[in-house]
């Protein structure tokens, strides 16, 4: 996940690079070790003027709480083999509320588990069942969780997400 991440952030500073404005940035990770390992690679692999010109934010939630960034990209740093109480802190509702709600223009959450791994009905897998594309386009709303979730993305200004972006693992 911090390989790929790094590469579509580096992609962004090639596509802005003309830009009088640049998109700002933010990575979240839910756990600490995850979002200290983005800070390392980033500070290896990336221009430190770059990272001050996107203001390129990466830490946890918790970290992120009062900020946003244009494009946010969120690694759930976990896989197949990972403890079942790692996946149970993801569906924490006020830690994927606040990882879910600092993009302003692009979110990506990346993942290397299978889905069906999560807990039926649990938060983290309600957020993976939901057609996001279809409420943002749809004036109709399936649910409570999703009207919730709709209000919330446009008050924040967010348009558009991507969703299920896997990059190891099963689909």
């Amino acid at each position: 996940e911090v390989e790929y991440i790094v590469k579509r952030v580096q992609e962004i500073f090639a596509n802005d690079e003309k830009k009088e404005v640049p998109r700002t940035i933010g990575i979240i990770s839910p756990f600490r070790k995850q979002a200290d390992v983005f800070k390392r690679y980033a500070l290896k692999k990336l221009n430190p003027e770059l990272l001050m010109r996107h203001d390129l934010l990466i830490g946890t939630p918790f970290e992120f709480q009062g900020e946003e960034r244009d494009v946010v990209f969120i690694s759930l740093a976990v896989d197949n083999d990972s403890a079942s109480g790692s996946f149970a802190y993801l569906s924490r509702e006020n830690m994927l509320n606040v990882a879910t709600s600092r993009a302003k223009e692009a979110q990506f959450v990346i993942h290397s588990f299978d889905k069906n791994r999560l807990s039926k009905g649990g938060l983290l897998a309600r957020f993976f069942e939901f057609d996001h594309h279809r409420a943002l386009e749809e004036s109709e709303v399936r649910d409570l969780f999703a009207r919730e979730v709709k209000t919330g993305l446009f008050e924040s200004g967010i348009k558009s997400i991507t969703l299920d972006e896997t990059i190891s693992g099963t689909t």
